[in-house]
């Protein structure tokens, strides 16, 4: 049975989730896209890949009859996905699951409702992912771990066994976990931390490294002192 989805946020990572669903679809067709919804009104009734912006997310409540997901995240406001979600009236289990076929996805694991895994991610035996979650390419959930709801993992992260996330945690790309760690609510996780403890509610947990800028002749350019 073909469902009607829309997609929330028209920016790039709504874009992606549009191709995906385009590349489902040209499998075997599951999702008639009905539009985008965002709240930037200058983009009302602009089309991105034959399909358009077709109101802001508080007109969600005009499509009792389709599913929705979310594309919405950003570093400054981990809740924020949280926020855009809470603003469509309509209970889980209407926020449609989409995964990119070369997803690898333990038979053991959970995922929950309007999540969004991205290509050549791995979510490893009996890890949770909970709902409103968005785990970008390349990034592995490693086994036993649980991730809660309303989380954006960025490019190409690597949480190892029995890290357990609390829910509204953004972590940027790059970033590594060690096992057997808690990340609290509300979580900001720089561009490639070394998570090696666990970190409390509210609080950004980011790595400093030094960089350099040298000219290309440089002798010995490894060589920082």
């Amino acid at each position: 049975m073909i469902q009607k989805i829309i997609i929330l946020g028209a920016g790039g990572e709504g874009l992606e989730i549009l191709q995906v669903i385009n590349l489902l679809n040209a499998k075997r067709t599951q999702w008639e896209i009905i539009g985008f919804l965002d709240d930037n009104k200058s983009l009302i009734g602009k089309i991105f890949f034959n399909v358009q912006v077709i109101g802001t997310i508080d007109d969600a409540k005009k499509y009792n009859d389709a599913y929705f997901i979310s594309s919405i995240g950003h570093p400054d406001r981990p809740k924020l996905r949280k926020e855009v979600r809470d603003r469509v009236p309509f209970k889980d289990e209407k926020f449609a699951t989409i995964i990119h076929p070369s997803a690898v996805i333990c038979s053991t694991s959970k995922i929950g409702y309007g999540c969004f895994i991205q290509a050549n991610c791995t979510i490893s035996t009996c890890s949770v992912i909970g709902n409103n979650v968005l785990i970008s390419y390349n990034s592995i959930v490693g086994h036993e771990s649980i991730i809660g709801d309303s989380c954006s993992i960025g490019v190409n992260v690597a949480i190892t066994s029995d890290v357990v996330f609390g829910n509204d945690v953004y972590v940027g790309p790059g970033a590594i976990f060690t096992n057997e760690i808690k990340i609290g609510n509300s979580v900001l996780i720089g561009i490639g931390a070394v998570v090696t403890e666990s970190v409390p509610d509210h609080t950004k947990y980011l790595n400093h490294i030094r960089s350099f800028k040298l000219p290309l002749e440089t002798k010995n350019p490894y060589n920082y002192e």
